[in-house]
């Protein structure tokens, strides 16, 4: 068995008995209370142990897979780069098409004027570009940008929990259409030596 699976086995067994010991507390009386305190502190501290020990144990091995994600990155940025380049210059030339596509369809319309049902026949089926060109399929997506936030419907709005906590923490306790309570929790002091 190697070093760090003794020292791993070591903690695991520690933190077992740990378990075992104070599972079973109840607190009954103020002596218990500093009595679990106490023992609440001990298990803080045990567990920074393990976490620095943790850290200790695969820091190295974080470092080699930060080294070999950067250079693969080297590569594959650089193709990604090349994608969006021709997915750009694809998506250009097809609005190009579509501005060409438009102006004959003027240009059909026009010459059709004198004649209102081929010029309604005309207006009914535009000319289109296909969605399939040798080998690539062109498809619609939507997006958005906000336009006006007082005309969005509630539905689409979302609370931003970090102002009102930001808020409460300041001493705000009304605001409409939120319930701000309080709770007790324990805030165990640790050991000064």
């Amino acid at each position: 068995m190697n070093n760090e699976n003794a020292e791993i086995l070591s903690l695991q067994t520690e933190a077992n008995d740990l378990y075992s010991s104070l599972i079973t507390l109840v607190i009954h009386s103020d002596e218990d209370l500093a009595f679990a305190a106490e023992r609440y502190n001990d298990l803080k501290s045990f567990g920074n142990g393990i976490e620095d020990t943790r850290t200790k144990l695969v820091k190295p091995l974080n470092n080699h897979v930060k080294y070999i994600n950067g250079e693969f990155h080297k590569v594959t940025d650089k193709l990604k780069e090349l994608e969006e380049i021709i997915k750009q210059r694809m998506i250009e030339y097809r609005k190009e098409q579509a501005a060409k596509l438009g102006e004959e369809q003027k240009k059909i319309e026009q010459s059709l004027a004198g004649s209102p049902f081929a010029l309604s026949l005309a207006k009914e089926a535009p000319l289109a570009q296909p969605k399939t060109v040798e080998g690539v399929t062109f498809k619609t997506v939507w997006g958005f940008e906000l336009a006006d936030f007082s005309l969005v419907p509630d539905q689409y709005k979302a609370l931003d929990s970090s102002a009102i906590r930001a808020a409460i923490g300041s001493g705000e306790r009304q605001i409409p259409g939120i319930r701000i309570y309080s709770e007790e929790i324990p805030a165990i002091k640790g050991k000064t030596t």
